[in-house]
């Protein structure tokens, strides 16, 4: 029950991002130049978060005792190759109307839920 909750989160995540980033890039292309600079905000702002949480995520895997064995940085690592990869394929412009305000959503929130599932007892 709890993986098709946590799917859902995820699901509902990235159609809000995904519309927000949309309804956005619409008022930019209507004229309205502070969307655009928004969007670019917003996008930077939940990258650089999503980044000082996985920073985190090293740095408490490394100093926690509660975190042990060799794979103790795994899920870090998978957490930084995926970031990677979306944002790559994210600027390979496969779909027509990208949203790098979803693709960020998504990073931040993946981030932050690997890091709890690590911590958590």
């Amino acid at each position: 029950m709890a993986s098709k909750a946590s799917l859902m989160q995820i699901i509902i995540v990235i159609d809000l991002a995904y519309l927000w980033g949309i309804k956005w890039a619409e008022h930019y292309s209507q004229g309205s130049k502070i969307y655009g600079c928004l969007l670019i905000l917003f996008s930077i702002t939940n990258y650089v978060l999503s980044i000082g949480l996985i920073v985190y995520g090293y740095v408490l895997s490394e100093t926690n005792d509660t975190v042990q064995g060799e794979c103790k940085n795994y899920p870090n690592i998978l957490s930084t190759v995926f970031i990677v990869v979306m944002f790559g394929v994210q600027l390979l412009n496969f779909n027509k109307q990208n949203s790098l305000l979803a693709t960020s959503a998504l990073s931040i929130f993946s981030s932050y839920w690997l890091l709890s599932a690590i911590f958590s007892e």
